[in-house]
């Protein structure tokens, strides 16, 4: 979230938005992140000289940026170089963040070792982190290629369910297209609009012959992916990752379930997947009642697709 709310910050003084304009957005990014306003160093007296003005490090961030859309999810390494960017630009503007600044730090080259570690300790010293309930499952594992030697243990996932608890009680954004438990009538509308438009495209889905029969349950459901891809481990061994996303708003943000090196048997990988699969069929069939501001509402979430690379 804090680097969504970076890149917002960055695209609004791109357009040239004067800072008297931004101070309401900023003051939300400080109270996110634990700044409070006394902490935000505001240069008035040279303000009118540097609105308006091209910063230096426009290409930069616009290659940062880029950067990102191409290779999809932020490495750590990437988060630091773009508050880097970041940090250089609004300063032009006579902006000082002390929590971006301390994120640039967190790496000092492109390809420093550490920078993952000490951006994730970064996000926990500071309470950044999203306190998500981390499930185990009980499987079997295989600890090596070379002398198979297998091990009974509590493998940890974060199951749907725990996300979608933890999400709501912060207002739900994440799985409303942006809007809060708050924006009832708007968030509905645009769920409802979401479905229409997707029977038209899908009219076999399950969902529209069971619980989606009724037009009055779209307005509740939220629709969501299983995404599948390969990532890269210690010494470079080859990960498969497991994630849930929504859809709305965007596709490119994904709710880890679980991380499963290569020496794993398929049948350890199999058992994890039933567990997301167990979720998924509950979360559809029986849905979730979550509370917010002494008002429940109550979701099911629908899978209408998997991704994953080419085999």
């Amino acid at each position: 979230m804090v680097l969504h709310l970076i890149v917002l910050l960055l695209l609004h003084v791109s357009k040239g938005v004067s800072l008297q304009a931004l101070m309401s957005g900023w003051e939300i990014r400080a109270s996110l992140s634990g700044v409070s306003r006394d902490d935000l160093i505001i240069s008035r007296d040279n303000r009118e000289d540097h609105e308006g003005s091209n910063s230096d490090n426009d290409s930069n961030l616009a290659d940062e940026l880029l950067t990102g859309f191409e290779e999809g999810a932020a490495t750590a390494a990437r988060v630091t170089r773009l508050a880097r960017v970041a940090t250089n630009k609004l300063k032009k503007h006579g902006i000082s963040d002390p929590l971006l600044k301390r994120m640039a730090k967190c790496a000092k080259s492109k390809k420093d070792p550490h920078a993952c570690e000490n951006l994730h300790n970064l996000i926990r010293n500071n309470g950044n982190q999203l306190p998500v309930k981390v499930s185990t499952v009980p499987c079997w594992i295989r600890t090596s290629r070379k002398r198979v030697h297998q091990v009974l243990t509590n493998y940890p996932v974060l199951r749907v369910v725990d996300w979608v608890k933890t999400i709501f009680s912060y207002g739900g954004h994440f799985f409303l297209g942006g809007k809060s438990l708050d924006d009832a009538g708007s968030f509905r509308e645009d769920l409802t609009t979401f479905w229409r438009n997707y029977q038209v495209i899908d009219p076999s889905l399950p969902f529209f012959a069971g619980p989606g029969r009724c037009e009055s349950s779209w307005a509740n459901t939220i629709p969501i992916a299983v995404h599948g891809d390969e990532g890269r481990g210690k010494c470079k061994n080859p990960i498969m990752v497991t994630s849930v996303q929504p859809i709305m708003p965007s596709m490119c943000t994904r709710l880890l379930f679980t991380v499963l090196p290569s020496p794993y048997s398929k049948k350890t990988f199999h058992k994890l997947l039933q567990v997301l699969t167990d979720d998924l069929i509950d979360l559809e069939t029986n849905g979730l009642t979550v509370s917010w501001k002494g008002t429940s509402h109550h979701f099911r979430f629908v899978m209408i697709a998997t991704k994953g690379d080419w085999p």
